[in-house]
């Protein structure tokens, strides 16, 4: 298995994601965890991404979209790509980050851009990128898992059913 690599635009369930990941035994590299979600490392923030070649392979690291196209073309990736409805997406972030009304209609068209044409521009360089619904994966979580278990090569066995119910609660809150 390669290094993983979750990625998306902001509340696209990227913290679900590594969430199931690390549930299910991958380990999810973070500059820490919160109470639900898994933190970006500074590191990629900042621009420096020279610390993702001393990640080992199987495990899983959560990349925002616009850093996700920072990432070095040094070594073998699988690359999850979450994406979202996006006007739902762009309310969600309203409400995570007090914008305006005025602002989800602009943002639901840039989201909708970014999940068109970002996964593409990935493919170029990362062959392995595979796209994942959000809004599938909490209406039918096993074909989520099923196919997540096709990428990455491995039964995924999630601690219990109970703590995927709450990752997925707790997403769409």
């Amino acid at each position: 298995m390669s290094l993983i690599i979750v990625s998306g635009v902001p509340r696209s369930g990227l913290a679900l994601m590594c969430r199931i990941l690390d549930d299910s035994g991958v380990e999810v590299v973070s500059d820490d965890t919160l109470t639900y979600g898994y933190s970006e490392t500074a590191k990629l923030r900042e621009g420096d991404s020279a610390w993702m070649r001393d990640i080992p392979d199987e495990c899983a690291v959560k990349v925002f979209y616009p850093w996700i196209m920072k990432v070095p073309v040094t070594r073998k990736l699988e690359i999850i790509w979450m994406r979202r409805n996006s006007r739902n997406c762009a309310k969600s972030q309203r409400a995570f980050g007090g914008k305006s009304r005025w602002w989800i209609a602009k943002a639901t068209k840039e989201i909708a851009r970014i999940n068109k044409s970002v996964p593409d521009l990935l493919r170029v360089v990362h062959p392995r990128v595979t796209e994942i619904s959000f809004d599938e994966l909490i209406r039918k979580p096993n074909d989520a898992l099923w196919l997540l278990e096709e990428i990455l090569n491995t039964p995924l066995v999630t601690k219990s059913v109970k703590t995927l119910g709450e990752s997925i609660n707790h997403a769409t809150t």
